[in-house]
């Protein structure tokens, strides 16, 4: 079974975290500010884009950012603002390498359960320029998401991977890990 493993470090900044991490690059990111959630792409390490009101762009600045999930198909970082734009960050992954002064957890596992989180809405048909792809709801209005042209009849679901481990006394088997891995229309 795969090994996971959990590499973290204190005191960086996103922009930071997101340097350190170049396997990212590509991926999904979900922004938490205080006044509301962004789903962008991750062109660079410090570029991301999002789409919004009908056009995409960059986002300047990060400032604000409480909260950030950043994965592709391999990895996923998470990083929370402590203090002042400084916080904490964990990279999750089955690969070994790892960022320069990052500290590993390696965890054995017994299994993994791949599911999916249903995204609220439904396919719009309406061509954007790629990655992006809309969903809507009359509750939520529209919600743009890099995943590519979502048709009419089509959704998207948000994919992740649980691990499972037996490291328990009793030799029960409990999910200890979750990592989010893409968005895919179905």
């Amino acid at each position: 079974m795969p090994e996971l493993h959990i590499w973290h470090i204190r005191n960086i900044t996103l922009e930071k975290a997101l340097t350190a991490a170049p396997e990212l690059t590509g991926g999904v990111i979900l922004l938490y500010t205080p006044q509301r959630c962004l789903i962008g792409h991750l062109v660079v390490a410090t570029g991301v884009r999002i789409y919004d009101n009908e056009a995409e762009h960059t986002i300047s600045s990060l400032d604000g950012v409480y909260e950030a999930r950043c994965f592709t198909a391999t990895a996923e970082l998470r990083w929370l603002n402590d203090a002042r734009g400084s916080g904490r960050a964990a990279m999750i992954t089955e690969e070994e390498t790892h960022p320069n002064d990052w500290t590993d957890t390696p965890i054995d596992t017994c299994g993994q359960i791949a599911h999916a989180y249903q995204v609220w809405g439904k396919g719009t048909g309406v061509t954007h320029e790629a990655p992006w792809g809309s969903v809507s709801a009359g509750r939520i209005g529209t919600l743009y998401l890099p995943c590519g042209k979502v048709g009419e009849k089509e959704t998207v679901v948000l994919t992740a991977v649980e691990y499972l481990s037996t490291d328990y006394p009793d030799g029960n088997c409990a999910v200890i890990e979750e990592r989010l891995t893409g968005l895919e229309v179905q």
